[in-house]
């Protein structure tokens, strides 16, 4: 009988997170959706100087 009780508490186990993961994850899915339309998170880095160019810009 042990056998029958460990595929069955699998199945209430993760049938009963997935409704927690969902209260969990889409807010953090929509603040990042909103963050990147909004502009506080890039998704295109901005170039900077290396040191190279900077050795070249003191000559």
């Amino acid at each position: 009988m042990p056998l029958v009780y460990i595929p069955i508490g699998l199945m209430v186990g993760f049938t009963s997170i997935f409704p927690i993961l969902a209260f969990v994850t889409l807010p953090i899915a929509a603040f990042i959706v909103f963050s990147i339309f909004s502009g506080d998170i890039s998704l295109v880095t901005k170039a900077t100087p290396t040191t190279a160019d900077k050795n070249t810009e003191e000559e």
